[in-house]
């Protein structure tokens, strides 16, 4: 029964491990590159690539004098292992789907942003909840956007707007 525990200890911690490294949390030094479009291709899609980029949160109250304080960590993420490319993508192509990726970070600060406004009160977790949706709202038709206004990359005067537009608000946010 030992060794069971164990070797079910050990398939838990392995997949988790693997289930991290499936995982990169954006920085603005570390740029996505080929290798992180781990995932298996739509053959029905006819784009050439697709990122898998979320936002994750997480809240800690932190009881205080003053009373409870949410205490809130929000990242930008990309599923190495959902994100997928067909052939050898371009250059262009990456640098797109690098700008995705910002718009994920960019709206994750909008979010924590959004979060530090709320107060801990008894309607504290919806509040988080509608702020969240709000966001996520916003961020998958700002990714719309993008696509359509760029063309997937190939509107090169489109997409050099949005590179512009997205580098000048993720500095006018810090974290």
């Amino acid at each position: 029964m030992k060794y069971l525990l164990l070797l079910l200890l050990l398939s838990i911690s392995h997949l988790l491990r693997a289930q991290t490294q499936s995982i990169k949390k954006w920085h603005a030094d570390s740029l996505l590159t080929r290798d992180d479009f781990q995932g298996k291709p739509d053959p029905a899609s006819s784009f050439h690539a697709a990122s898998c980029c979320m936002i994750s949160y997480n809240c800690k109250i932190i009881k205080t004098p003053q009373g409870n304080k949410p205490d809130f960590k929000v990242e930008a993420l990309f599923n190495r292992s959902l994100a997928w490319m067909k052939g050898k993508m371009s250059d262009q192509t990456l640098r797109h789907e690098n700008f995705h990726f910002a718009i994920e970070e960019l709206n994750a600060r909008i979010l924590l942003k959004a979060f530090k406004a709320i107060r801990y009160s008894p309607s504290f977790k919806t509040e988080v909840e509608q702020a969240y949706a709000l966001i996520r709202k916003k961020t998958d038709d700002m990714h719309h956007t993008y696509d359509e206004e760029s063309y997937r990359s190939l509107n090169v005067a489109g997409q050099k707007r949005w590179e512009e537009y997205i580098t000048q608000e993720l500095a006018n946010l810090p974290r």
